[in-house]
């Protein structure tokens, strides 16, 4: 499969429940099937404040817990997943919300 050579998957609202119990449980899947391009990135978007470390650790929380990983699927989500998810804390009706992103 040919794939773009650059993806951003930008997440609003991605502190919520929908991200934290389908959506991230799926992309994570969808890479661990080598189903993703290697240049993907997510930007998880959120009033939330969060470092992006945090937000990944949340995150991997909800997936486990999720998924009810074993051993190998943890070292995947730790050594190779987890680098590819961001995060921007922001008031999303702020005008300049699409210059954040951008950066």
């Amino acid at each position: 499969m040919r794939y773009p050579s650059d993806q951003l998957l930008v997440i609003f609202g991605a502190s919520g429940d929908l991200t934290e119990r389908k959506l991230m449980p799926s992309l994570f899947e969808l890479h661990r099937r080598r189903m993703l391009s290697a240049h993907f990135a997510i930007l998880g978007a959120s009033r939330t404040v969060y470092t992006d470390e945090a937000f990944r650790q949340d995150q991997g929380n909800h997936i486990r817990a999720e998924k009810n990983m074993g051993r190998l699927m943890r070292l995947n989500w730790m050594l190779s997943w987890r680098k590819y998810i961001m995060s921007l804390s922001t008031q999303l009706t702020r005008p300049n919300m699409r210059t954040c992103v951008r950066k």
